[in-house]
């Protein structure tokens, strides 16, 4: 099963450029010629999501299908071989052929013709920020949100399937981020993103249609460096955010209504600075985790009422990032991606695990920072993570794999 897919083509050179799927017949699919600085994106032209890389292992298999790209003169194959992406400089296939220079890892190519006529590739990624969230809004059913160029990608799961990933256009001041996600009901959810004018941006999921922008404004005299959403009970639910001046502020919307901001202050010995994260483990009980400047995550809990701060620690490589979820009643993570490019996480099911667990990376990478956890029914959950070549990958029951990056 293919895995690799060129997702957009880049015309850096002075010369024209052609890509076509051939077969024996020498029939042709997904034809496109692009002149001289032109760029197309297969989503755009064909309504596919990209263009999959044929996988060939033997000349009979690269006679029946594979990828010819011709820029002026100069013709290149382009296959799938021994887990890798060849691109033959000679048209033909060959064992020997280097990998396609600049590409690791697997997903989606934005394949790239350099000014002096040689294609290359990147990893068309997810997102090209630290911002990643997530949200399931009913059972079997959520999905991934991220920033790239100030637009927010989506990525949904639906049962069993992933679906092609999806771009929304951006409010008028565009977007820089952070971003979050929370469903107060089934069916219903919303994503919250911080904009270049420090205020915060509302879409909503209305069971089956997206409401446009709304915009609602920071607290007084306080820019936010971090958002977190979290629903304790149906129609309830809260933002919380970092301020710039280290305290936590939080938000709440009850049924029909939403308060002010309520500065809900800081720990004693430290000042926030963020990432955060919350979860809710049981109705009407949740937390708030942030990262303070002494390099600790710090706790507030909520049930009859807030509880004070609570330290409780961190992995032995500083956080980067963080992240949470709870996958039964009373059972949640807290999780983050550290300095050294590790996932690690603390698990709390009616006690707090001793030490913070190291869950590693994947194989052929480290982590690059951004990452989330989502419980999509009772007992499962998974981490996503994006890795330093680009590629997101999925951490679910202790092993890694590679998400779709279409």
């Amino acid at each position: 099963m293919n895995k690799t897919f060129i997702h957009s083509v880049q015309n850096g050179s002075s010369e024209t450029v052609q890509i076509m799927v051939l077969n024996e017949e020498n029939s042709l699919s997904y034809d496109a010629i692009l002149a001289a600085g032109q760029s197309i994106c297969y989503s755009e032209i064909f309504e596919a999501a990209s263009l999959p890389v044929p996988y060939v292992a033997s000349d009979s298999a690269f006679k029946r299908l594979h990828i010819q790209l011709r820029v002026g003169k100069s013709i290149y194959a382009l296959y799938e071989y021994a887990n890798q992406i060849c691109c033959n400089s000679q048209g033909i296939f060959n064992t020997n052929t280097p990998p396609l220079a600049g590409y690791s890892g697997q997903g989606a190519i934005d394949l790239i013709i350099g000014d002096d006529g040689i294609p290359y590739g990147e990893v068309n990624a997810f997102i090209d920020s630290t911002e990643l969230t997530s949200v399931s809004w009913i059972l079997s059913q959520y999905a991934l949100y991220g920033l790239k160029k100030g637009k927010l990608n989506q990525k949904s799961f639906v049962i069993t399937d992933w679906k092609d990933r999806e771009q929304f256009d951006q409010p008028a001041c565009g977007l820089r981020g952070p971003i979050t996600a929370v469903s107060w009901v089934a069916g219903r959810y919303a994503i919250y993103a911080l904009g270049n004018d420090n205020q915060i941006y509302e879409k909503c999921w209305l069971t089956n249609s997206w409401s446009n922008w709304a915009i609602y404004t920071r607290p007084d005299g306080v820019n936010l460096r971090h958002l977190s959403a979290v629903s304790w009970c149906l129609s309830q639910y809260a933002i919380h955010g970092v301020g710039d001046n280290g305290n936590l502020y939080g938000k709440t919307f009850n049924i029909t209504t939403w308060k002010d901001w309520e500065n809900m202050g800081r720990p004693a010995s430290c000042r926030l600075k963020g990432p955060l994260t919350s979860v809710c483990w049981t109705p009407l009980r949740y937390g708030i985790y942030a990262l303070g400047d002494d390099g600790n995550v710090w706790m507030k809990w909520k049930g009859l009422f807030w509880s004070e701060w609570t330290d409780i620690g961190s992995p032995i490589s500083p956080l980067k990032t963080l992240t949470s979820t709870s996958w039964l009643d009373r059972a949640y993570t807290i999780a983050g991606v550290a300095e050294d490019g590790k996932l690690y996480a603390r698990n709390y099911h009616y006690a707090w695990d001793k030490n913070w667990n190291d869950l590693g990376h994947p194989a052929e990478c480290k982590l690059a920072g951004p990452v989330t956890a989502v419980s999509w029914c009772l007992g499962k959950y998974a981490f996503y993570a994006q890795g330093v070549n680009g590629v997101m990958y999925q951490l679910f029951e202790g092993k890694w794999s590679v998400v779709d990056g279409r």
